[in-house]
């Protein structure tokens, strides 16, 4: 498990085999993302904070990320948009590494 550093902004990156689409819902106002690759892919998964969104599903050996808020105890409310690689984190925890 660790970060990956990301930007306040939609954009894709590569992560092992997979390439990585992180997108926003700006009317619903959360992340979400398209995890692909040549073998299999998984598209639309949201980004909770601090809570994964495919429980249960691990049986499909993909790369799991969660938003992790690092400031958890701020009394200041989370800007889910601008927050993201600042105060939220993007942790990814692969089942290779379990």
């Amino acid at each position: 498990m660790y970060e990956i550093q990301v930007e306040a902004r939609e954009q894709d990156f590569t992560y092992g085999n997979y390439t990585m689409y992180l997108k926003f819902n700006p009317y619903d106002g959360y992340w979400f993302y398209d995890l692909v690759s040549d073998e299999k892919s998984i598209y639309g998964v949201p980004l909770y904070i601090d809570d994964y969104a495919l429980t249960g599903l691990d049986y499909l050996d993909m790369p799991r990320f969660l938003l992790v808020d690092s400031e958890d105890n701020s009394e200041y409310p989370i800007d889910i948009f601008n927050d993201m690689g600042g105060r939220l984190k993007l942790i990814v925890i692969d089942p290779e590494e379990a």
